[in-house]
């Protein structure tokens, strides 16, 4: 069985986040694979592609399939990021997750 920590090392970012942007790709990969991305420290650029990715995915009159499951995950963690009192959003470019626009 491959890990996603496995697929991160071995294929890099951008590979996961197109696997993540596959709305075919069941969403509990799709959930594994956002979690590894925000452990590596993503800035902001990719924090915004993510959230665009399921804001698009979850949008009226998205045809094809979609993850309400995946979205309600993605958009908790973020604005948990965005609002607690993490030490991830005191450091680097996590201090911008409150920019990000979820709607």
């Amino acid at each position: 069985v491959l890990t996603v920590n496995f697929l991160l090392r071995c294929l890099g970012l951008s590979v996961l986040i197109s696997i993540f942007a596959d709305p075919e790709e069941s969403p509990e990969l799709r959930m594994a694979i956002f979690v590894q991305i925000l452990n590596t420290g993503p800035n902001f650029p990719t924090l915004q592609a993510l959230a665009s990715i399921v804001r698009r995915e979850v949008s009226i009159g998205h045809k094809g399939p979609q993850s309400n499951q995946l979205a309600s995950f993605v958009f908790s963690h973020l604005f948990a990021l965005a609002y607690n009192n993490n030490i991830l959003t005191k450091e680097g470019d996590f201090k911008y997750l409150k920019e990000i626009h979820f709607i």
